[in-house]
C-alpha cells in the first residue's frame, strides 16, 4: 500500500497535528551558484548560500545538519540567479542553483523533506512570474504557455530529487498541469503544496 502523495514523507504527516513543534516549519533557504555565502539583512542567520568553490553546499549542509540535530524536518529552496532572461531559463537549466542543492541535500541529509519554490519570478528579466506576449501594443501573461512552463520545472526539480513541490506563481491552472507532468513522468509520490507569501 502507499500513502497519498501529501501523506508520503514523515514530515508531511507531522503538520497534520494538533500542535506547532520544531518539527512542523519548513526553513526557507536562498541558494546561489556563487561561491562565498552572502547575508541577507534581517534574515540572520540565513544568508544566501553560496554552493562554495566545490560546488557542494558545504557550509549549509553543515549548518542543515546542526539544525537537523535540533528537530528540522523541512527546507525549502529558493534559487538566487544573476542570468536571467524573458523565459527564466535558469530556473530548471541543470547547473541552476535550486537543482544542484537538491541534489547534494538529497545524498548528504537524505531524512530531510525537501522542497523547492516554483515560479519564474526570481528567474525572469522582467520579474513577473509569468511568460508575457505581446497583444496591441501591450504585454500580458500568456496564462498557457506559462503554466506548461512551471510543470517542466518542477518536473525539473522532482527529477533532482524534490520530495515537494511549491508553486507559489498566481497562474490559473498550474496545480493540474504539474500533477499531471510528474503522474505521467513516474513522480506520483512527489507532493505538490501552492502557497503565497
Amino acid at each position: 500500500m502507499s500513502l497519498h502523495s501529501g501523506l508520503a514523507h514523515a514530515a508531511h504527516r507531522a503538520w497534520t497535528e494538533p500542535h506547532i513543534h520544531a518539527s512542523q516549519l519548513i526553513y526557507p533557504l536562498f541558494v546561489t551558484s556563487r561561491a562565498l555565502d552572502n547575508p541577507i539583512r534581517g534574515l540572520e542567520p540565513n544568508v544566501q548560500w553560496g554552493a562554495g568553490v566545490n560546488g557542494k553546499f558545504d557550509s549549509l549542509v553543515a549548518h542543515l545538519r546542526e539544525l537537523q540535530a535540533k528537530g528540522l524536518r523541512s527546507i525549502m529552496l529558493f534559487g538566487v540567479v544573476e542570468d536571467k532572461c524573458e523565459r527564466g531559463k535558469m530556473a530548471d537549466a541543470k547547473d541552476t542553483p535550486v537543482i544542484a542543492c537538491t541534489q547534494v541535500i538529497r545524498k548528504a541529509l537524505p531524512d530531510l523533506l525537501i522542497s523547492c519554490d516554483v515560479c519564474m519570478c526570481e528567474y525572469t528579466d522582467h520579474g513577473h512570474c509569468g511568460l508575457l506576449r505581446r497583444v496591441d501594443g501591450e504585454d500580458i501573461i500568456d496564462n498557457e504557455r506559462t503554466v506548461e512552463r512551471l510543470a517542466d520545472i518542477g518536473l525539473a526539480y522532482a527529477r533532482a530529487g524534490a520530495h515537494m513541490l511549491c508553486p507559489s506563481d498566481m497562474m490559473d491552472n498550474r496545480i493540474g498541469a504539474i500533477r499531471e507532468k510528474l503522474d505521467a513522468n513516474g513522480f506520483a509520490h512527489v507532493s505538490i503544496m501552492a502557497y503565497t507569501s
